[in-house]
């Protein structure tokens, strides 16, 4: 029998969602993506949950890269920082917005290398979408309880069972700077931090 994760839906053909709260999750993988109508840019991030009743789930969140939602509570700066730390992660980001890269797919693949197989706190509630329950990440910030015991065989096993498919389209055009953060951190629109509840 082939492995299927806990939490499988084989009727539903999906993984169901798990209960809102917070969750220490590795960082499992990054992922450049383009939106089906706009052809916009984003990351897709893969969120593997380290310990407790839902251990070795996955979660996804999508960040955007357009500059109106990079500083937003869950968007991509706020997640670098929370990965990385609040003095390393305030770096990454400001050698991010001040380098020129080629596409944004090297850029994804940068900031994979530097915090994929990082813990994080993810705060996750639940939200329909086309008549299902999901899964919605609402908060990101750096992990600060004891490290969890993780399996590796058991991530690896994950990971095999339940990839996502790879972008087909590549950038286009010539490189350009990632939108600048707004006064130097990764907060919500207007510089003000938004309540994630946790």
């Amino acid at each position: 029998m082939p492995y299927q994760p806990a939490g499988y839906d084989p009727d539903a053909g999906e993984f169901g969602h798990i209960k809102p709260g917070p969750y220490a999750v590795v960082v499992e993988a990054l992922e450049l993506k383009y939106g089906e109508e706009s052809q916009e840019p984003y990351i897709a991030w893969t969120f593997v949950v380290a310990e407790g009743e839902f251990k070795n789930r996955k979660v996804w969140n999508n960040t955007t890269l357009q500059e109106s939602g990079i500083n937003f509570p869950t968007g991509f700066y706020k997640s670098i920082i929370a990965a990385l730390g609040e003095d390393e992660g305030a770096v990454a980001v400001s050698e991010i917005e001040s380098t020129e890269w080629d596409d944004e797919e090297t850029l994804a693949e940068h900031v994979g290398s530097l915090i994929c197989g990082r813990v994080v706190t993810i705060a996750v509630s639940n939200r329909v979408y086309q008549g299902r329950a999901q899964n919605d990440v609402i908060g990101i910030k750096v992990y600060s309880g004891d490290m969890p015991q993780l399996d590796t065989e058991e991530l690896a096993a994950t990971r095999e069972a339940t990839d996502r498919p790879r972008p087909k389209a590549k950038a286009k055009g010539k490189g350009k700077k990632a939108p600048a953060p707004q006064g130097g951190k990764a907060t919500a629109k207007g510089g003000a931090k938004a309540d994630t509840g946790f």
